[in-house]
This record gives C-alpha cells, sequence and structure tokens, in this order.
C-alpha cells in the first residue's frame, strides 16, 4: 500500500474512533523545540492535573492519598514535584488487581474507553479501561519517537508480535495489518522453516522498521543470519522494542547483525 494513503487511513480510522493521533502528534512535534526549562516546567503542570484529578475523582487514590492530599494542591515547581513524587507509595499490579474496581474514576462511564489487555508474561494478566484519548497520546508519541528514525506514519513495517488463536480474530487482525500497512511476523512460530518466507514478504513490502517483542526479534534475525538472509539488506531505519526490555546480549547480536 503506498505511504500517503496508509497514513490518511490510519489517521482517518483514529479520527472516527475518537483518537486524535494527528492533532497531538503535531503537538508534540511543536514541542520538541521547547528548552529543558519549558519541558520541565510543562511536564510538572500536567503531572500536578493528573495527581489532582486522581485524588478528586478516583476512590482508591482518595482513599489512600489523603495524607497527600494537601501536598499536591499547593506543589507548584518541578523540585517539589520531583520530592513528592519520591514521598508517594509505590502501586504493583497486585494492588490493581485486588481493588480493580476502586480505580475507575468516577466519570469513567462519560468517556470513551478501550480495553488494554496484558499478556500476562510477568504473572497475572491486567486488563483495564484506557480512555481513547490516552490512547492517541501513546500513539502519536510512538509516531515522534519513529519521525526522529526517518521513519514516517503510513510506512511498511514489519511486526514481529503475536497472533491470536481464534480464527475470528486472526481475520480481524489480518485487516488491521492490511489498513496499517505492516507485515505480521508471528512471535510464536518462528523458526528455521518459517523464516526464509516471512523474510520474502518483508523484502517484497519493503519495509523500513520493525516494531515488535525483543525476543522475538532476536530470535528472527539471528535466524535469518544463519540463513543467509541477512536483515541488514533489508535497509531498516530503526527497530522499536515493545511490552519487554532489550537484553544486553539481545541488543548487541541486533545491532551487529543489522
Amino acid at each position: 500500500m503506498n505511504r500517503k494513503i496508509a497514513s490518511t487511513l490510519y489517521f482517518s480510522l483514529q479520527d472516527l474512533r475518537g483518537e486524535p493521533v494527528r492533532k497531538i502528534l503535531d503537538e508534540l512535534m511543536r514541542t520538541q523545540s521547547y528548552s529543558l526549562h519549558h519541558l520541565t516546567e510543562l511536564q510538572a503542570i500536567r503531572t500536578k492535573t493528573i495527581l489532582v484529578h486522581a485524588v478528586e475523582n478516583v476512590p482508591y487514590y482518595r482513599e489512600n492519598y489523603k495524607s497527600f492530599r494537601s501536598q499536591i494542591y499547593e506543589v507548584n515547581h518541578p523540585e517539589e514535584l520531583e520530592t513528592l513524587m519520591k514521598d508517594l507509595p509505590v502501586l504493583s499490579k497486585q494492588k490493581v488487581l485486588e481493588h480493580f474496581n476502586e480505580f475507575r474514576a468516577d466519570s469513567f462511564l462519560e468517556r470513551k474507553s478501550t480495553n488494554n489487555i496484558t499478556s500476562g508474561s510477568s504473572g497475572n494478566p491486567l486488563m483495564f479501561p484506557c480512555d481513547n484519548q490516552s490512547w492517541a497520546h501513546r500513539h502519536a508519541n510512538v509516531y515522534r519517537v519513529l519521525k526522529m528514525y526517518g521513519v514516517e506514519p503510513g510506512d511498511p513495517y514489519g511486526y514481529l508480535f503475536g497472533l491470536h488463536w481464534k480464527k475470528k480474530s486472526r481475520r480481524k487482525v489480518r485487516f488491521k495489518d492490511l489498513l496499517f500497512n505492516r507485515v505480521r511476523v508471528s512471535a510464536f512460530s518462528i523458526s528455521r522453516d518459517t523464516v526464509p518466507e516471512s523474510f520474502e514478504k518483508l523484502r517484497k513490502k519493503k519495509v523500513n522498521h520493525f516494531i515488535g517483542y525483543p525476543s522475538a526479534m532476536y530470535d528472527f534475525i539471528v535466524l535469518s543470519d544463519e540463513l543467509g538472509l541477512p536483515v541488514r539488506d533489508l535497509g531498516l531505519k530503526c527497530i522499536m522494542g515493545s511490552a519487554e526490555p532489550f537484553l544486553p546480549f539481545q541488543r548487541e547480536a541486533i545491532e551487529a547483525l543489522t
């Protein structure tokens, strides 16, 4: 698919979903030139706004952050905010699971949201509703980073990620892959037998970056090299990890082979 068409489709569909990715990306690109002082001040203002919202509208924080309420209202400078953040109790995933309904803001039902689900690779899976504005910020932030490496929205890419076992869900995923102009390589079926076919699809698509699980990208890149199909021949501009950190040996191998 042509990059311009893919980009237009993506941003238009996100607008229809109530996720203004294009608008937020434009804002993020404008703030790129802000001074460190300006960015720090902006970060402090927005963090305070989030904290005030939490203690006023989210039952869990309203109850458990009572002793920090006055500090939250009074904080005005980045240095004060830094001190406050160090004092606030650390929140664990287990705590969220135990008090799930208490983390829903009073105005939750008034907002458009989409369920965000973790895989459970680090323990029990967690599903929580994420409002569409937050989704838009997450996506826009990804594109801002990609643009730093010369990747534009709509550029074709390799997506080394999971693949649902349900046929109905797989059809939906294939449609999304088409719209997002990407080639999906299932992280769960990377082997010497499957790598050549996947590599050829990536080459034909002329992908210019990878996004996916670091472990999957490591396996794919190492196996490709062993099979005489060096990933560096794809001319990738960048590789972005998702869901898990790059381990030192993975980063070292990927950098050497791409």
